[in-house]
């Protein structure tokens, strides 16, 4: 009861901030997650932004998929045609998704590689493509890779994503400062953090007060969509851009649950 009547308090205080959905993995409620067709589906679903995840083979494409492996073989020991054909689901190249229409919205490439080389091969997709730096960011939990890319594009937005944990559970909270002082002097936009109950207004302004956007994953539930907007953060990265916020917010509204 007690929880209820502060989200409330919160919501009725600040739910006038307004806030980026960012569909994730393409938009894995509505297709193959990363594929072409869940990003085009993001898209025409109102996304503000898409993120997606980036891998790159052992012969160098630039692919788009979560997970490290795939049955028991390493995604970057493969070469991209063995990769498809013990793909159940498609597998789409980074080249094809930024050349799926995107209108005014943002990709934000989840790198998941820290090798300088491959970094390099995702950087030189990006930049063969006809993108604008406004379109593309890159988000990394390797301060090193961040750094990198900022020196070979200078003008593209970074995100740092954050691994933050409870110290304790539900006991010692992590500090903000702390996370703060891990950027400090590094030219970073914008910090990732994983949708914990340690998010509060004093952590998210913290880190506002540094000049820094704040994202929040992955947020599928309305309460806690429109508790992390009273918070103030910048954008939610969530399975379920259709429904999750009023269509008063300016996103297109539609009561329906992802799977």
């Amino acid at each position: 009861m007690l929880r209820t009547l502060i989200i409330s308090l919160l919501l009725t205080a600040h739910q006038a901030y307004a806030v980026d959905l960012i569909a994730h993995r393409g938009y894995a409620c509505a297709g193959a997650e990363n594929s072409v067709e869940s990003v085009r589906r993001a898209w025409r679903a109102g996304a503000d932004g898409v993120e997606v995840d980036v891998r790159v083979s052992s012969d160098g494409i630039v692919i788009l998929y979560h997970d490290d492996k795939i049955l028991d073989s390493k995604i970057d020991e493969l070469p991209y045609s063995d990769i498809v054909s013990l793909s159940a689901e498609p597998i789409s190249t980074l080249s094809q998704v930024l050349a799926a229409t995107n209108g005014d919205g943002y990709y934000v490439l989840d790198l998941k590689t820290t090798d300088i080389v491959e970094v390099d091969a995702i950087l030189d997709v990006v930049r063969a493509s006809s993108l604008s730096a406004e379109s593309v960011s890159f988000q990394s939990d390797s301060i090193d890779s961040l750094n990198h890319i900022r020196r070979r594009m200078p003008t593209v937005r970074l995100t740092y994503l954050s691994r933050l944990k409870w110290r304790i559970p539900y006991i010692l909270r992590p500090s903000a400062n702390h996370l703060v002082k891990a950027i400090d002097g590094h030219n970073i936009d914008r910090v990732s953090i994983k949708g914990r109950s340690f998010l509060n207004r004093r952590f998210i302004d913290t880190i506002k007060a540094t000049g820094r956007d704040v994202h929040v994953w992955t947020i599928n539930d309305r309460q806690r969509a429109r508790y992390y907007q009273g918070l103030g953060v910048d954008g939610l990265i969530t399975d379920r851009v259709e429904g999750l916020l009023p269509e008063g917010d300016g996103h297109a509204y539609r009561d329906r649950e992802c799977p």
